[in-house]
């Protein structure tokens, strides 16, 4: 039986049949984990890449990466998670967190 990978999707900005928008979880503050949040979201396996440039969808400004599907085995995420949670301190689920935090 394949293991199921869980996507991370929550937001309406990658999924819009999700409810909430990145914008409920952005934090005032960084959260301590901030750079183990990052290095992790950036060091992913790649499964799925395009060619297409990524956007920053609030701002609109172009970031400086394509877009691409980056997993662990157990989630996947867009490459531009890391950019969200940088720049916005965007919240990740908490599993997810967890899981990062504890590796």
């Amino acid at each position: 039986m394949a293991k199921r990978i869980n996507i991370m999707a929550a937001w309406k900005e990658f999924n819009p049949l999700a409810e909430k928008s990145m914008k409920d979880d952005f934090s005032p503050t960084p959260s301590p984990f901030c750079s183990k949040i990052i290095a992790y979201l950036n060091n992913g396996e790649l499964k799925l890449a395009s060619s297409a440039s990524a956007m920053d969808v609030f701002s609109g400004e172009r970031i400086n990466q394509t877009n691409c599907i980056l997993t662990d085995g157990e989630y996947s995420w867009s490459n531009s998670l890391s950019y969200y949670v940088q720049k916005y301190n965007l919240q990740i689920p908490k599993e997810l967190e967890y899981k990062i935090i504890n590796s």
